[in-house]
């Protein structure tokens, strides 16, 4: 069966590429993407964690800061884009000293004194 969409013949099994697919975004830009979609409810909180997931590999880091610093530059119609990922800065920003406040807990409460210098 073949499906028609924008003057190009698909098969109903291979569906049209997306945005996604087309800008060949990585997955960190796409969750991203989704997390600050126009879409007129906020992304959800588990969503927001795989993200910050993300944010602990360096070079997902770099393409979810790159996505986010697009969606803060866009305007216009596209204003829920800047709202959600001034939203999604401050939970990455939450999460990540959460983790970097553990993190240092466990060195300090795990190294010998020696290693710091005493």
């Amino acid at each position: 069966m073949i499906n028609q969409w924008k003057g190009i013949d698909y098969d109903i099994i291979d569906p049209p590429p997306n945005e996604n697919m087309v800008n060949n975004y990585t997955e960190a830009e796409i969750k991203v993407r989704e997390a600050t979609s126009n879409d007129p409810w906020g992304p959800s909180s588990s969503l927001m964690a795989e993200i910050a997931d993300l944010t602990f590999n360096v070079v997902a880091f770099a393409e979810v800061m790159g996505m986010v610093w697009k969606r803060l530059n866009d305007h216009g119609k596209n204003w829920r884009h800047v709202y959600k990922a001034e939203e999604a800065q401050c939970v990455l920003v939450s999460l990540q000293h959460r983790f970097t406040t553990c993190l240092l807990e466990v060195i300090l409460c795990h190294l010998p004194l020696k290693c710091l210098g005493h």
